[in-house]
């Protein structure tokens, strides 16, 4: 489900694609999945739960590669935990503001895109 992080993409000119090193594909959409795909594994079983890993995985490996600590952090407390921009902030700590956090993972999503 969407909360307007990926209407937020498209309104700042950026399709909200991350093309990864090896030709993949990252959306806001897909990074948002993955709190709720770790909670849905530990009530599934086989190919199901195969899947979900394999995205999970692959998910995980495209925040691990994000260069910048904060923007990483962010994604982390965001996407993985399923804190509120807000939340994100507070726990970054440093006088960083909800929209401001959040405008900082627009911009890395925007700076690259394919």
């Amino acid at each position: 489900e969407s909360d307007g992080t990926e209407k937020e993409v498209n309104r700042c000119g950026c399709r909200g694609f991350v093309v990864l090193e090896r030709g993949n594909v990252m959306t806001m959409r897909e990074l948002s999945q993955l709190r709720y795909l770790r909670r849905e594994i530990e009530r599934e079983s086989g190919k199901m739960r195969e899947r979900h890993t394999a995205e999970i995985a692959r998910l995980e490996a495209y925040i691990t590669a994000v260069d910048d600590s904060l923007t990483r952090q962010a994604f982390i407390l965001r996407f993985s935990e399923g804190l509120s921009w807000r939340a994100v902030a507070y726990r970054i700590g440093g006088g960083n503001t909800a929209d401001g956090i959040r405008m900082q993972c627009v911009r890395y999503l925007q700076r690259n895109s394919g």
